[in-house]
This record gives structure tokens, sequence and C-alpha cells, in this order.
């Protein structure tokens, strides 16, 4: 995930001078060797961003970990794992399968093998990557599972009847997409668009009620939809209270599947205010009709965030989990390490004599 975005002007020429030639050594070039008065100052930086501007790239390397969840007092309370060695799935341990990086992270237990399925980001696109493992704590990667001409993200794993499905984030297509798995885990094939019309990003599957329920974000990571059918395939109705968050970056994008922890259902959600993938958010769903929609925040949210060090140091924005006991359950995370970069932004010489001319 890359972000790019000009600096301001002067910001720019001090950022050039300084890579360039250190600022105390740009000081005494421009004050004493020059002997530049403050406005002559100002022209000679705002000429040097107009001629060699500087754009800051950022890009947000994800790696995956496995943590603890328990249910204490009634609260939610998440914990690192010590017996696992995090992150378990990074660049640096997948860097030979050509994959940048991992993230959204979805779990699958059976009798025989636990499974992640996870986002395996190479070059331009997502494609979906699985992970096996035996005891959730030493983990194999085996292969792509699931790629597309199209970018894809957040395999939303689940199972009805005799049958595993995937509902993978597709918003390149404006749809949602059902996959069905031909072979678990390795082969899956396109079943059926669900509903179209948006960028649809993270859609998040529920079975409650005798309902099948869609929660789905778009990609300005600001609004959340809901959706519900009697039956899988559909028809897929929009809910009459659908966007149920409107314009709220903090809490409309789903984190990860719903968890259903007695008679509690939790809804996951990023924390995208600051930047995105900064936390994570819980909130109880207190209220789920075909006609009515009502969530509280829980009182230990947020679950994860930011840690300030480490793998997942500059954010976390997704959460999965497998029950391993009467209060106790594996959970799948990511987090992401903020690297910055910067370099020279190309402009055409023509142009920036033009609007020279004009300012002058």
């Amino acid at each position: 995930m890359i972000r790019t975005r000009l600096l301001g002007r002067y910001k720019v020429a001090i950022w050039s001078y300084y890579m360039l030639l250190e600022f105390k050594k740009v000081r005494r070039l421009c004050f004493r060797s020059l002997r530049l008065d403050p406005f002559q100052m100002k022209l000679y930086l705002y000429l040097l961003a107009t001629f060699f501007p500087i754009e800051q790239e950022i890009s947000d390397i994800w790696s995956i970990g496995i943590y603890k969840l328990a249910l204490l007092n009634g609260n939610l309370k998440l914990s690192i794992d010590r017996s696992v060695k995090n992150p378990i799935l990074s660049a640096k341990n997948l860097k030979k399968e050509g994959i940048d990086y991992a993230a959204d992270p979805f779990l699958v237990s059976t009798d025989a093998c636990k499974y992640l399925f996870f986002e395996a980001f190479k070059g331009a696109k997502g494609e979906i990557g699985l992970a096996v493992s035996k005891d959730y704590k030493e983990w194999e990667y085996k292969s792509i599972v699931l790629s597309e001409p199209f970018h894809l993200s957040y395999p939303m794993i689940f199972k009805w009847g005799q049958q595993y499905y995937m509902l993978p984030e597709t918003h390149e297509t404006s749809s949602v997409r059902l996959y069905q798995a031909t072979h678990f885990p390795y082969k899956w094939r396109f079943i059926k668009t669900l509903f179209e019309g948006k960028a649809f990003v993270d859609p998040t599957l529920l079975r409650y009620k005798d309902h099948f329920w869609i929660f789905v974000s778009d990609i300005s990571d600001a609004n959340l939809y809901l959706y519900y059918a009697d039956t899988l395939q559909g028809p897929w109705k929009s809910h009459p209270k659908s966007p149920i968050i409107i314009n709220n970056k903090s809490i409309a994008r789903p984190g990860g599947n719903i968890i259903q922890i007695q008679d509690k259902l939790i809804r996951i959600a990023q924390d995208d205010f600051n930047s995105y993938g900064h936390a994570l958010r819980a909130f109880e769903i207190t209220l789920l009709s075909t006609e009515e929609y009502e969530e509280k925040e829980l009182p230990t949210s947020p679950l994860l965030k930011a840690s300030t060090k480490g793998w997942n140091k500059d954010g976390m924005h997704h959460l999965s989990v497998c029950q391993v006991g009467e209060k106790e359950w594996v959970a799948a995370v990511d987090g992401k390490i903020s690297i910055k970069n910067y370099k020279l932004r190309r402009k055409d010489k023509r142009k920036v004599w033009a609007d020279l001319r004009e300012k002058v």
C-alpha cells in the first residue's frame, strides 16, 4: 500500500537542500556566500522548489502475527502469544516467493490442520495466499490459491453446509464476488456476483437469525453498508438503514470476521482516521434485524493499535479468531511498518516557466 504526496514548496526547498548539502552548509551558502537577505532567500527557495519538487512516498509493509484472545470478566482482551515467534509471515520470509508483504489473515481450523488465508501482495496487485500449521505456532507457506487479473485481498472464508466459500475483496470490479472451494484449500472457482455498483472493500459475512448478512465498506473507508439475503446466493437486498455508518473513517471499514462469543456479536472495525490501518476497534451488535441495526463500542476498544516498535510499530488493522478453549481463542492479526522515501518529481520545464511568468 503506497501513498504519495507533494510536500509544501518551502518545506520542499528545505528538504532539497538538506539532502544535497546539509542544512548548515545551505544557510552558510545563502547568507554568507550569496549574501541573500530574507526576501531573496525566500525567492531562491521558491525557485528551487519549483524546479526541483520532491515527492514523499510512504510504503506500508504488512506482516502477520499470532496473538491470544481471552474473555475476562465479560471483556475481550488481546495479548501477545510468547510461545510464537512473531511475525509468522513477513516480507522477509516470503521474499523468495516474490511476495512483497502479507496482510488480512483469516483462520480456518479443522481436525487435521490449521489454515491461514491472507493477502499476498505481489508487485502491483494482491493475490490470495495460504499457510498451514499443526499447532498455531509454526507456520509453513504453501502457495497462491486464488489469482485474478484484478486486485484481491481480505479472503473472508466461511463454511456453509459441507462446502467452503470465500468472499474476497474485489473492489476493482465494483462488486462483491462469491467463490467456492473445488478442492479445499488449494483450488477455488468463481460462483456468482452477489451485488455490485460501488468499489466495495472488505466484505464480511455473518449467518444470524435465518439470514445471511454482509457488512462492507467502500474505498473512502468512511461508509459502512449492510446487505442481507435468505440464501447465500441471494437475491441480496440493501438494509433500510444502510449505510449504517456515514463519513466516519474511525469506525466504518471492517477489520476481520464478526466474532460470536456466547450470545454476543462483536463487529471489528478499522480506525483509519489518523492513517490507514492505525488501530482496531470493537463494537457489540445490540440489534440486528431486516428493519433495524444498533451497536455500541466495547469498553476495551481499541483492541489493537500501533505498538511504536517492531513489525507492527505503525499500525494494526485486522483480526481473525479460532476458538481453542471455553474462553480462549487464537487470533491472527496483522501489523505494518511505514517506510518514507523522498524523490525528485519530474516536471515539464515549459510549464514551470509559464507558471513562473504568471506569478512574476
